[in-house]
């Protein structure tokens, strides 16, 4: 029973206060789900508003918004860590 519960928890990582990409004061939650789809949930509401998958990666281990630039990162289970476009979930890998 505990081996499933955790599975779910493990899928599913929420982020809070996302909003570089968007208005300044539109803020979201992005959510990890399964391997590589991402979820934008709206605090207010808690309803998923938009969910992409993510391209040029097999799978994420995690992602992170970075205050100091606003992009989402995302690190795959490899060990690459990349850049995620929210508007069309292209990766892009940095060194």
């Amino acid at each position: 029973m505990f081996r499933k519960h955790s599975t779910l928890a493990a899928s599913l990582v929420l982020l809070g206060a996302f909003g570089a990409a968007e208005s300044a004061s539109a803020q979201a939650i992005l959510a990890l789900l399964g391997d590589n789809t991402i979820a934008m949930i709206d605090p207010a509401s808690r309803k998923v508003t938009k969910s992409w998958p993510v391209k040029g990666v097999d799978k994420l281990a995690g992602i992170d918004v970075r205050p100091a630039d606003g992009m989402l990162y995302g690190v795959t289970t490899n060990g690459w860590i990349v850049t995620i476009d929210t508007k069309t979930g292209e990766t892009a890998k940095k060194l």
